[in-house]
């Protein structure tokens, strides 16, 4: 009756339906997992460090370990046969626990994928077959979003599909996509502009960013923040 397509990025789906292309983010990014008790971190602690084209990110993730993602200014496709000399290369001016994290860090639990999205659009419609989370809007991971779009569109989905108001398949998949384009068109716009941001090289634009970080966090959320991480079951 009909076919929900979660296939990812790299959704085949998509790709008989659209076939756009991939948008190169600029950036690619390491990251690698290690045991917590190697390194100096807070259980549940979530830190970044911003610095000149460079972004670097160390999360608790339970279980005893502890996540972390280092980004670049690279060319699409730039791949290193010691990535885990590289990292420590660009990071090793970096204040702790950084360093210690990327020591700790076994070398064959280093990965490096480049950062891509896809210009938003509004066909994930074609007869029976919607297309869903990153098949539909896939977006940069700057805004931590990817995952959070996919459950608010399950949400969604599931109340078109039984609303009274709709009268067929049709008017349920169009509800849909009047629900959530405008809000995933905005993470997508959103977090690449972020990304951008934080990989500027710029230092007038680097201070920029900065400044506006600190009066944030000082200040609470605002109303961009607001609209990121705050779903609403209604046209946005």
């Amino acid at each position: 009756d009909l076919l929900l397509a979660c296939d990812g990025f790299f959704s085949r789906a998509r790709e008989l339906m659209i076939g756009d292309r991939v948008r190169y983010a600029g950036y690619t990014c390491f990251r690698g997992v290690l045991d917590a008790g190697l390194v100096d971190v807070a259980s549940g602690a979530v830190e970044q460090t911003q610095g000149k084209g460079a972004q670097f990110g160390i999360l608790s993730i339970g279980r005893d370990k502890v996540a972390w993602y280092a980004t670049a200014n690279v060319p699409a496709g730039k791949k290193f046969a010691d990535i885990k000399g590289e990292v420590s290369r660009r990071f090793e001016c970096w204040r702790e626990p950084v360093r210690d994290v990327i020591s700790n860090t076994d070398s064959d639990a280093f990965l490096q994928n480049d950062i891509y999205d896809r210009i938003p659009i509004s066909k994930w419609v074609d007869g029976r077959v919607l297309l869903l989370g990153d098949a539909a809007h896939p977006t940069t991971p700057n805004l931590g979003q990817g995952a959070c779009q996919a459950i608010e569109d399950a949400d969604v989905i599931s109340r078109c599909l039984v609303s009274k108001e709709n009268k067929s398949l049709d008017d349920a998949l169009g509800q849909f996509v009047r629900k959530r384009f405008r809000r995933t068109r905005f993470i997508t716009d959103f977090s690449r502009q972020s990304g951008w941001l934080c990989q500027t090289e710029i230092p007038v634009i680097g201070s920029i960013r900065d400044i506006l970080l600190k009066h944030i966090l000082k200040n609470g959320i605002n109303s961009n923040m607001e609209r990121i991480f705050c779903h609403r079951n209604e046209d946005s």
